[in-house]
C-alpha cells in the first residue's frame, strides 16, 4: 500500500455501529504497474477492526459507512416488543 497522505477530521462520521467508537477516514495514494495511481479511502474503527475499503469515491464511502439500514429509534422498538 502507498503512504497515508490525509486524514480526514472534519467529516462527520457516524461512530462504529458494532461497539460506538469513533471512526477514522483515510486514504492512500496507490501506484500502478503502469504508473497510473488509484485513490484508496477506507474508514475504520481501530477499537473493533471493522473497516471498509473504496477506490476512488470519496464521498461514497462516507455515505456507506453512514447509513444505517435499521436506526437506533427502531432497534429499541425492536427490543422492547420481544
Amino acid at each position: 500500500m502507498g503512504l497515508i497522505y490525509c486524514n480526514y477530521d472534519k467529516v462527520v462520521l457516524k461512530p462504529c455501529p458494532f461497539c460506538g467508537e469513533a471512526v477514522k477516514l483515510n486514504f492512500h495514494f496507490v501506484p500502478t504497474l503502469d504508473g497510473d495511481e488509484y485513490n484508496e479511502y477506507y474508514i475504520g474503527c481501530a477499537a473493533c477492526g471493522i473497516y471498509l475499503y473504496q477506490l476512488w469515491e470519496y464521498d461514497k464511502i462516507v455515505e456507506k459507512w453512514n447509513t444505517r439500514y435499521v436506526e437506533e429509534e427502531n432497534i429499541n422498538d425492536t427490543r422492547r416488543k420481544n
